[in-house]
């Protein structure tokens, strides 16, 4: 009864489990390729640009003065000049007003995948011996071990 645990123990203690690192470096290596991960994310962005205004002034002779001229464009930027009577100098002032912007954005990102691991499909005689003992001994061996210790009980 003895020999059959200690034959049991010796037999699990030689098919133990290795890390995937430990395998990498006995069995196989890294690829050298880099595969990449596409992902793409939608950001909804919901913003609001404050009003602003700029101003500035040119010396001018060509303008009459004392009318105020307006431009507006499609985008709600308004432009003002106009010719002060007092010093002959052009007045342009810019005002855009308060907009609250509502969109989706699609940002797409690649990510590099952690390095893809190369097994050797053609290891050596012992070797492969070995991996097929290590493949089964954990199914096998303690089914001998109950057969043997099975049989001792029976005589």
């Amino acid at each position: 009864m003895k020999n059959i645990i200690l034959f049991a123990f010796i037999a699990c203690l030689l098919s133990s489990c290795i890390t995937y690192q430990r395998c990498i470096d006995k069995y196989g290596s890294y690829a050298k390729d880099t595969v990449f991960v596409q992902f793409e994310k939608k950001v909804i962005v919901h913003d609001t640009i404050k009003a602003d205004s700029l101003s500035t002034v040119v010396k001018t002779d060509t303008l009459r003065p004392g009318q105020i001229y307006t431009q507006t464009d499609s985008s709600g930027l308004q432009i003002q000049y106009w010719v002060n009577a007092y010093n002959n100098l052009l007045n342009i002032k810019a005002t855009q007003p308060q907009r609250i912007i509502h969109d989706t954005l699609t940002i797409i990102e690649k990510v590099p995948c952690p390095p893809v691991a190369v097994f050797n499909n053609k290891p050596g005689k012992i070797k492969g011996a070995w991996l097929i003992y290590c493949k089964y001994a954990g199914i096998f061996l303690p089914l001998i071990a109950l057969f043997l210790f099975l049989l001792k009980t029976k005589h």
